[in-house]
């Protein structure tokens, strides 16, 4: 990185290349990271900053960030990779390393182990839960998407027609005081996730499914679960809905963010 003070730790660079990406729009993100990059490899400036999200998370939830300031960089890359599917076990993992100071590489293969045991089950296990206690409220998020009272008539959990693609929930509905007939709106869950900071990893893959959907849907409505950055979606899809309206004459998606009544940390 250009213009580096000497013996800057590596804690003081990542802050420093952080406020360099600050306010750079999306498409632009790639180069600004490579010209902050400078010789460096770029994947070394993400890394860094993806372990640096994690110590200032966990500063505000674990420890003081004195506790973090003098691990390694190539430690807390690791935990940071751990902390993506599973936040409790990084910090097992970290109060260990602080214990027995474990090797960078044996710290990689126990994090590579617990990622294989834990799979896609756990995460499974955890959507079907969470699916499970939101079932109660569908229609209230429905009437809420559309702000009007509906009449629905049908709700399908975990639709999985043939040649049509997985929901979480699919209705069948017509407002209320409305002469549209029956319409057809799905709906699905963002994540949930463990970590918050994967909310906005994923967000674009998300919004691409929101409005893929729309062409095919009446209503497309994503439940965000209360850990996640709820006002930051409902900006991006009217964002994208604006968009929209530029590009095409034709029938507009209709895609809407709702904030879920289920603590996703609980399931």
């Amino acid at each position: 990185m250009a213009g580096r003070p000497p013996h800057e730790n590596w804690i003081s660079r990542a802050r420093r290349a952080r406020a360099l990406l600050d306010g750079v729009r999306e498409g632009e993100r790639e180069a600004a990271l490579q010209d902050v990059a400078g010789s460096e490899h770029i994947n070394t400036l993400r890394r860094s900053l993806r372990a640096l999200d994690l110590i200032e998370e966990w500063t505000q939830h674990k420890a003081p960030f004195e506790r973090f300031a003098a691990v390694p960089q190539s430690i807390m890359e690791v935990l940071a990779r751990w902390a993506a599917f599973d936040d409790e076990g990084a910090w097992d993992a970290f109060l260990s390393w602080e214990n027995a100071r474990t090797p960078v590489e044996l710290l990689t293969e126990k994090m590579q182990e617990a990622r294989s045991n834990r799979g896609v089950t756990a995460g499974r296990l955890i959507e079907v839960r969470y699916r499970n206690s939101l079932e109660p409220y569908v229609n209230e998020l429905l009437s809420q998407a559309l702000n009007s009272d509906v009449l629905v008539t049908a709700v399908e959990k975990n639709a999985k027609e043939i040649g049509e693609p997985p929901v979480d929930f699919r209705f069948l509905f017509a407002p209320s005081g409305q002469d549209e007939g029956v319409r057809v709106a799905a709906m699905f869950i963002v994540g949930p996730y463990r970590s918050p900071t994967l909310y906005a990893k994923n967000a674009f893959g998300w919004l691409q499914k929101a409005f893929a959907l729309a062409w095919i849907y009446d209503e497309v409505i994503l439940v965000m679960p209360e850990q996640g950055p709820f006002s930051k979606y409902k900006k991006w899809v009217e964002d994208f809905r604006r968009k929209s309206e530029n590009r095409s004459a034709a029938r507009l998606p209709r895609v809407s963010v709702v904030l879920s009544p289920v603590d996703a940390s609980e399931k």
